[in-house]
């Protein structure tokens, strides 16, 4: 399935569902709902902490998070900051805003 730029992604999380630990490079991130900890890299963390604050359509979302990495917000980036929403969205970490995945 194909990503479209407008698709919206949030975090539905109450304050606290979420424990957070962070080391050097990576962080670790206890689901306070499913009794889960997931190692998260830094792009992953980025991405849930403004995931947190409010939903971000992934064009808004990419522009960021290549902001912060001096990279550019090309197609690239966008199919793999796509392939790393799947997979928090998989664990139960964030989602799609209209509910599919």
């Amino acid at each position: 399935m194909t990503a479209a730029a407008g698709e919206r992604w949030c975090v539905r999380a109450p304050t606290g569902r979420f424990l957070w630990e962070h080391l050097d490079e990576e962080s670790v991130v206890y689901d306070t709902r499913s009794g889960q900890t997931h190692l998260l890299n830094a792009l992953a963390v980025e991405a849930m902490l403004r995931l947190q604050a409010g939903d971000f359509s992934l064009r808004a979302l990419a522009g960021e998070l290549a902001t912060l990495c001096e990279t550019p917000a090309n197609d690239a980036f966008r199919a793999d900051l796509v392939a790393l929403l799947r997979q928090l969205s998989d664990l139960g970490l964030v989602e799609r805003v209209d509910g599919e995945h």
